[in-house]
């Protein structure tokens, strides 16, 4: 029924994330991968992407920062002109590490939270400080997954068995 809705509204779904990793089972990494997604976003272990093994076909893991959401940050402990600190923080770290090979930062935020009218300029305060640098690519999930797909995949495949061989 998930995916008649999306068709019906003319987007086509390229990866996904359920309600948390609680929800997800060994077998759900194998499920996304045999529905045709090219992501899974429920592992937060990295700022790049990463192959995860699947029963069939391919399926990288999408980086999706727990510290750079809204909710957990706006709803515990801090405020909006502090959550612009946090993200300023957290680009220029990957920023610089991305020098020389990309750094992913996810943005996660929600209407209901950022959007309310105390906090609603720090996220536009955030994208201007972001976008004021002109080597950053704002990409959608299928965007950052077919570019990987096509150019880092096989390689990083290619290093996980020739570690597995060799322990180096």
């Amino acid at each position: 029924a998930m995916m008649k809705i999306v068709r019906d509204c003319g987007l086509s779904m390229a990866g996904m994330g359920g309600p948390g990793p609680q929800a997800a089972t060994e077998s759900t990494p194998d499920l996304v991968a045999e529905a045709g997604f090219l992501y899974y976003a429920d592992f937060f272990h990295d700022d790049q992407p990463f192959p995860l093994r699947v029963r069939n076909g391919r399926l990288i893991s999408m980086p999706y920062s727990v510290e750079m959401n809204d909710v957990p940050a706006l709803a515990t402990a801090f405020e909006g002109d502090e959550f612009l600190t946090l993200v300023k923080r957290q680009f220029d770290r990957l920023r610089a590490e991305g020098a020389q090979s990309g750094r992913i930062m996810c943005l996660a935020v929600h209407p209901h939270v950022i959007g309310q009218p105390h906090r609603a300029k720090y996220l536009d305060l955030a994208l201007s400080y972001i976008r004021s640098f002109s080597d950053v690519w704002f990409a959608t999930g299928r965007q950052i997954a077919e570019h990987y797909m096509a150019h880092s995949y096989d390689a990083v495949q290619a290093r996980i068995a020739a570690f597995n061989q060799t322990g180096r």
